[in-house]
């Protein structure tokens, strides 16, 4: 009933709709001159994110290569960059940093895909501008600009096992100002079992996992203005959202407990306001933003999720701002970047049975960055960029723990881009880069699960990467080949420690690791088929611990693979399947044996129809074989999914 009510819904809307709409986009970082050289990116325009047919970001990052997405086992959808830990990727905003400093993370499942208009992903190093602790990479995500008057568009999708997803996007332009805004309501009752087996403890009802909801409500705005010399923009995004976290099934909760969590309140309200201004040979931009964040975990004593035993409250408030300025010449282009970010933490722990409540807890952290970028082309086919910039962390409020000592440290980047001839570029980036531990890293306990380390050292990255792009001319093939190496020191990970006869977690600095990969990406473009391959490669070492041992590296699969297929009937009606196969990794269990994770093969099938000039629908098979995706143990991901969306897009 909801589902046809939605429809309904969507049809009378639409009727109000009276002009057509442009949906642009804002510049948000510094993009490409004619004398800078940029890493290449992998670039998601609007019409590409609609055919991947996704609910929210992590659906997005899923289909994109080299990227790896997985729930961990405090309910968060997270990413990985190259095999990269969780926190060593960063990702935007319409050019804020959108994870919360805290914890260095954000729940990518919570953020709907309908409001991003464009993304893209840089791997290696990132241009200076995006500040600190984005030491593998970048994920810059773009929201939608305006459209002229109206709705602009709307979607609706449900799918079986109750999921459903509810998106509006409407607009009003009026030159040089305009105004946008987005709504999203979705749903996930619960996640399916492939394989029982793999989550033995895991409580389970008719093939559901118990605790796997997740509900979130978003709403954002926008109000632009275009001048001939400057450009303005504040947006909003506002998201409340609640779920369960599924506990890591494979511990046996006699032997260890795993976590029996619950975020009943999850909200995240983030302020961004972005300015452009071009005099002359000088340009300016600036981006400041304000983020407010809470949740409360409620912590449960077992399975049946009914006696509640513990409750954190947290609050965060951060505020930050990027400034650059650049000097566009003849010969050079020069950039003065500047980057700040002041974080607040407050946590409050109580118990409920005994009934106790502790003191509120208060922590800062501050970001500061300050570096330039310079760009030079010393011939027509030869661009050069070279940056350098002085990070550094503090953190003046620990709340009543051990203090941290300030960190500090360089980062650097060169990039060369060989133009060899029109359709052949080399592209080569050398970069150097500082990752700080987060406060939570710093001095989180998790509701009793860890030990503090205050003496816990700054991440450093080491990358080399080059890339082939091989584009020909009226020729329907395109290949990309990418080589990289990262070395990593003082690599953040965790140690098992026993202390008066309890077992808790620790975070300490790992002597490092390399990292080494090939990726391909090609494409064949036919008459009415085109024909996608994307593969990587890669490897990782950790390097010998002061015991003599060397610790293995976890969940980072060898191999991925993907192959797809778009056949385009007509105008009207078109068909995608893609093969994603990803290679076995290895995981730890609570004995601290190494267990081999198995190989996954998913298969996903699409059908796109249109129904009239502006509404279209399509069918989607995800997961078709319902094969197993364990991306750690314990905790795999769900197994087939069916929907059926229908979209209005303004022609």
């Amino acid at each position: 009933m909801r589902y046809f009510l939605s429809l309904t819904l969507t049809f009378f809307l639409s009727n109000l709709a009276n002009s057509e709409a442009t949906i642009e986009e804002v510049v948000v970082t510094v993009k490409q001159s004619e004398n800078r050289a940029l890493h290449p990116t992998i670039k998601l325009d609007h019409q590409a994110l609609h055919s991947q047919t996704p609910s929210n970001v992590a659906d997005i990052l899923f289909a994109t290569p080299s990227i790896g997405i997985r729930t961990n086992s405090r309910g968060e959808t997270v990413f990985r960059l190259r095999g990269s830990e969780e926190r060593q990727g960063a990702i935007f905003l319409d050019g804020a940093p959108l994870s919360v400093p805290w914890d260095g993370r954000i729940d990518l499942s919570t953020l709907p895909a309908d409001i991003i208009n464009r993304v893209e992903v840089i791997k290696s190093a990132a241009p200076m501008e995006y500040g600190p602790n984005a030491i593998l990479g970048v994920v810059e995500l773009t929201t939608g600009r305006s459209c002229t008057k109206g709705i602009c568009g709307l979607r609706t999708t449900t799918g079986d096992h109750g999921q459903y997803s509810h998106s509006l996007f409407t607009g009003y332009n009026s030159e040089p100002w305009s105004i946008s805004t987005a709504a999203n309501f979705q749903s996930r009752p619960y996640l399916t079992v492939v394989d029982p087996e793999v989550i033995s403890y895991a409580p389970m009802r008719n093939g559901r996992r118990l605790n796997t909801d997740n509900q979130s409500q978003t709403i954002w705005g926008s109000l632009n203005y275009d001048g001939d010399f400057l450009e303005a923009r504040v947006s909003q995004l506002l998201i409340s959202a609640s779920r369960g976290v599924a506990p890591a099934g494979h511990l046996n909760p006699t032997v260890k407990l795993p976590r029996y969590w619950r975020y009943p309140d999850w909200d995240l309200h983030q302020t961004t306001a972005n300015i452009r201004y071009n005099n002359s040979d000088w340009s300016y931009s600036a981006t400041a933003w304000h983020q407010s964040f809470a949740q409360t975990i409620d912590q449960y004593t077992d399975a049946t999720y009914n006696s509640l035993s513990d409750k954190q409250m947290d609050q965060d408030r951060t505020f930050g701002t990027r400034l650059i300025a650049t000097l566009s010449a003849p010969l050079f282009d020069l950039r003065l970047i500047g980057n700040f970010q002041d974080t607040t933490h407050r946590q409050l722990n109580q118990s409920i049975n005994p009934i106790w409540r502790g003191q509120q807890e208060i922590y800062k952290q501050k970001l500061y960055s300050l570096g330039g970028e310079f760009d030079i082309a010393p011939t027509d086919r030869l661009n050069i960029s070279l940056g350098i910039s002085h990070d550094s962390s503090e953190t003046p409020q620990t709340g009543m723990r051990e203090p941290q000592k300030k960190l500090d440290g360089w980062a650097g980047n060169l990039t060369l881009l060989w133009s060899v001839r029109d359709s052949l570029e080399i592209t080569t980036t050398l970069g150097s880069r500082t990752r700080f531990p987060t406060l939570r890293e710093l001095y989180g306990a998790s509701l009793g699960k860890f030990l503090v380390n205050s003496e816990l050292q700054p991440e450093s990255a080491q990358l080399v990467d080059i890339t082939v792009d091989w584009r020909p001319e009226n020729r329907p093939v395109q290949l990309s080949i990418t080589a990289w190496n990262t070395r990593i020191k003082n690599t953040l990970s965790k140690r098992k420690i026993v202390l008066d006869n309890s077992q808790f977690e620790q975070r300490y600095n790992m002597a490092g690791s390399v990292g080494q990969g090939i990726e391909i990406r090609a494409l064949y473009e036919l008459e009415k088929i085109v024909l996608g391959l994307n593969g990587s490669w890669q490897s990782f070492q950790a390097d010998v611990a002061a015991d003599g041992q060397r610790p293995d590296v976890l969940q980072r699969p060898e191999t991925e693979y993907e192959a797809s297929l778009n056949y385009h009937h007509s105008d009207s009606l078109s068909a995608t399947i893609s093969v994603q196969y990803i290679g076995n990794s290895k995981d730890e269990n609570f004995d601290s044996e190494i267990v081999i994770l198995p190989a996954s093969t998913l298969v996903d099938a699409k059908v796109f129809f249109d129904i009239d000039r502006n509404w279209s629908g399509h069918l989607a098979v995800k997961n078709i074989t319902d094969s197993l995706y364990l991306p750690q143990l314990g905790l795999p991901s769900t197994g087939r999914t069916v929907e059926l969306g229908v979209r209005f897009q303004k022609q």
